[in-house]
């Protein structure tokens, strides 16, 4: 580190904080600007931050290699850590998610709180100081930003740094900075979701959710959702959120009447028991916003953007604090790879694919709902016909439920949820029937696979539960009865390398549909898209329930020589089938069913799911 160089960052919240010890690492001074004044109150420049806060454990976790102890530290100060699914209740698509344990802490604290714990362990480092003022502009030129222009009172002045960075949030005005210096625009990604929140403390009872710590409630086909956490000073901090211009309203009745309309009633019986602490406060968020810098052909120097200046996500999820803190571990991973003159160019071609994942599970999500204006291709269509599959599978089977919470969690990567044993689980007791369909898919990256039934005709039949034979795989009569079988022949695997089958989750196109080719099958039956989309399988049953089926992959010449021979360039085609469909007749594990983890090429881009 050289004390000779100077780092400033605009603005002292999360992803402001995070981003001052990262460059207290590489800086031998380190101001961060703030125009607010500084306490225990919620700040005027985050108008959220009288509103629930979720602090993801992917979040917890990045936070802690930064401050190790930190949780220990917010639950010192009165935040509640408790285990996800444990002591929480989660609701998605309209169900509660079954009970299990997950792995997955949540602290459960107010904005203000979070901010004050981070604020005083930053404040610790000796490398760092705080100047309080407005960054009115940027100094320098379209190749290089050589410091910021700062407002303090009715005083302007300069401070010069070798690095600024921009953490000012969602109202950044980084754009306009730049156009300034003659820099090129960043092309933004966005999507109108015109939400409202509605906001209000209670007093907490101990009778309350039966003890449990906090309720989240997701949007149901109405837009409506909403959410309880028991934050420091034994209160409730309730919060009602409504999509596309139908908000929550402030007033005492018109709370409790819209608390009433979505899918549980957990927090109306909180609201009509407990006692208000003040009054209900209302924001609005009007769009989540990528801006795209990684697309730019050129960046100048000397500046970085970074958390909500760089991306804001709908707040529904609660990824942003989450994803701020990723970013900051990539900044920091850049740093120290080294000085090559090129920091911002690395910066945003490697945490592009970090808020890629949120970015395709948050805006997914709300494409999910057919009044969003948004566009909707084939992937997006079969991915959240998948995902609500899986959130009526979360609320019977614990495995789902927990599969289900890591990846909201972004702990797992979204391809968690193609694994074998509950890829079953979501596409059988998901929907209320699997009738196998059959078609054509054209384009070249498509072909149709017929049902493998012995008869080649579709076949349906009640699927009551899994029935696991002793070495882990399923009855062939029950994959029947199911429909699902993996079908295709070696031709089509010699293609594409993965196979899918066509139930009704693919009914919209009328056919099962395949992935292209070079792609890992995560178990044999299951295919995904470019990226990493299930469509449909059989799961770890599939190579047991119909040998013959499997005539697309090599497994098939075992079971069907003549298939391998009518197609020899099969094996060569996707050599790592045959360890996926080894690996897919591994018995599960009775306690632990996601022990198989699919591994994911780093830098591969993942599927999004809902949350």
């Amino acid at each position: 580190m050289s004390n000779a160089r100077h780092a400033v960052v605009l603005g002292a919240g999360i992803a402001g904080l995070l981003a001052a010890r990262v460059l207290t690492e590489h800086f031998g001074r380190v101001t961060v600007i703030e125009r607010d004044t500084l306490g225990d109150d919620a700040r005027r420049g985050v108008p959220q931050g009288r509103h629930l806060h979720g602090l993801l454990d992917r979040g917890r976790t990045s936070i802690e290699q930064l401050f190790p102890g930190f949780t220990a530290e917010m639950s010192e100060h009165g935040a509640t850590t408790v285990e996800a699914l444990v002591g929480t209740r989660w609701y998605i698509g309209g169900l509660r998610a079954a009970p299990t344990a997950t792995g997955l802490t949540s602290v459960i604290a107010s904005r203000p709180l979070l901010e004050s714990v981070l604020r005083q362990r930053t404040t610790d480092l000796p490398q760092v100081r705080w100047a309080v003022g407005t960054a009115a502009g940027l100094v320098g030129d379209s190749h290089r930003v050589r410091g910021v222009a700062v407002r303090a009172g009715d005083e302007t002045y300069t401070l010069t740094a070798d690095l600024v960075v921009d953490a000012t949030g969602r109202g950044s005005r980084v754009t306009q900075w730049l156009a300034e210096l003659g820099a090129l625009a960043a092309p933004e990604e966005r999507l109108d979701v015109d939400l409202g929140y509605a906001s209000r403390l209670y007093e907490h009872r101990p009778e309350h959710l039966d003890g449990h710590s906090s309720v989240i409630i997701s949007t149901g086909p109405n837009g409506r959702g909403g959410g309880a956490v028991l934050v420091e000073g034994g209160r409730w901090q309730v919060t009602l959120a409504g999509m596309l211009g139908d908000h929550p309203p402030t007033d005492k009745d018109g709370f409790a009447a819209f608390a009433e309309t979505i899918s549980s009633r957990d927090i109306h019986e909180i609201i009509s028991t407990a006692t208000p602490l003040g009054a209900a406060v209302p924001h609005r968020f009007r769009s989540p916003v990528w801006r795209r810098f990684d697309r730019l052909p050129t960046v100048p120097q000397g500046f970085l953007a970074i958390g909500d200046a760089l991306c804001h996500f709908n707040p529904l999820y609660a990824q942003g604090m989450t994803v701020a803190a990723q970013q900051t571990l990539v900044l920091r991973s850049c740093l120290r790879a080294g000085d090559t003159g090129d920091l911002p160019e690395r910066f945003y071609s490697a945490v592009a694919p970090v808020i890629d994942v949120a970015w395709r599970l948050s805006t997914g999500s709300d494409l999910a709902n057919p009044a969003v204006v948004g566009p909707r291709d084939l992937r997006t269509r079969l991915t959240n016909r998948y995902v609500a599959r899986a959130q009526r599978a979360a609320h019977y089977h614990p495995s789902v439920a927990r599969a289900f919470l890591r990846v909201a969690n972004l702990v797992d990567p979204p391809a968690a949820l193609l694994a074998p044993s509950t890829a079953w689980r979501i596409l059988m007791r998901g929907s209320t029937s699997a009738v196998v369909s059959t078609g054509d898919v054209s384009g070249p990256a498509a072909v149709s696979v017929a049902a493998a039934h012995p008869t080649g005709a579709a076949q349906a039949g009640p699927f009551s539960a899994d029935v696991p034979r002793r070495d882990g795989s399923l009855d062939d009569s029950v994959a029947d009865e199911a429909g699902c079988v993996t079908g295709a022949a070696g031709s089509v695997m010699g293609e594409v390398g993965v196979v899918a089958q066509g139930a009704d989750l693919a009914g919209e196109v009328g056919v099962g549909v395949v992935a292209r080719a070079g792609l890992d099958a995560y178990g044999a039956g299951l295919a995904v898209d470019e990226a990493g989309v299930v469509v449909h399988g059989a799961g770890p049953a599939a190579h047991e329930a119909d040998p013959a089926a499997h005539g697309a992959g090599p497994a098939a010449h075992e079971a069907d020589p003549a298939a391998h021979e009518a197609d020899p360039g099969a094996h060569e085609a996707d050599p790592g089938a045959h360890a996926a469909d080894e690996i897919s007749r591994e018995p599960a594990s009775p306690v632990n069913p996601l022990a198989y983890q699919p591994a994911r090429t780093e830098g591969q881009p993942a599927s999004h799911t809902d949350l």
